[in-house]
């Protein structure tokens, strides 16, 4: 027997995060959204890019009682392209 099947071709897979780190979580969770919404609008607009978004995240570092003392808000965005220059 003889199988035969065609397969994409390679795709690139990058994934990048914003990341703020302070102590005033609105704020940082405000910039934060604002430069994902940026970056999701530049992928939106390069041809042949797909683009999601995937992980938030809001986390402290504890001093040692217990309070927390500094804040990282993160966000991730997961792009996909068969074309390597587009995401360079």
């Amino acid at each position: 027997t003889h199988a035969e099947k065609e397969v994409a071709n390679d795709v690139v897979m990058v994934d990048v995060s914003i990341v703020r780190h302070g102590v005033d979580v609105p704020a940082m969770t405000k910039e934060t959204n604002t430069d994902t919404a940026w970056a999701m609008n530049l992928a939106k607009q390069a041809k042949g890019v797909e683009s999601k978004t995937t992980s938030f995240s809001t986390s402290g570092s504890y001093a040692g009682d217990g309070a927390p003392q500094t804040w990282d808000v993160s966000q991730s965005i997961h792009l996909e392209s068969q074309d390597p220059q587009v995401l360079s």
